[in-house]
Parts: C-alpha cells; structure tokens; sequence
C-alpha cells in the first residue's frame, strides 16, 4: 500500500512537499518512507529487520 501524506498547515507547507509511506500488505508495517521538501531534496529511509514487541530490559535506559 502507498500512503500519501501533504501538509494543512501553512508554514509546514513552506519546507515539505509530501510524505509517502509504503506499507506491506500482509503485516500493515512501513518499510519506507519518503520525505520530499518544496526545495526538491529528498530523504528515504527503509527499515529492515524489524521486530515487534521484542522484551527490552529497564537497565538499557538511563535516567540522567
């Protein structure tokens, strides 16, 4: 699936064209998303081995 994102608000309209976020049909998990300014630049981002509501112990964060 493609989902096509562009902004309402008018200063995000300044710098942001539109966001595109594809999406695997059988999970509904984002595998890229697209980032397009009004300047023209753009930024792509896939993400690979996922995992989902792995177990992460309270000693991998710190409180500072």
């Amino acid at each position: 699936y493609l989902l096509e994102m562009t902004p309402v608000n008018d200063q995000l309209k300044l710098i942001m064209k539109r966001m595109k976020l594809y999406i695997e049909k059988k999970s509904f998990q984002v595998h890229t998303a697209e980032m397009e300014e009004v300047s023209a630049d753009k930024t792509l981002i896939k993400y690979s081995n996922r995992q989902l509501n792995i177990e992460i112990s309270d000693n991998e964060f710190v409180v500072k």
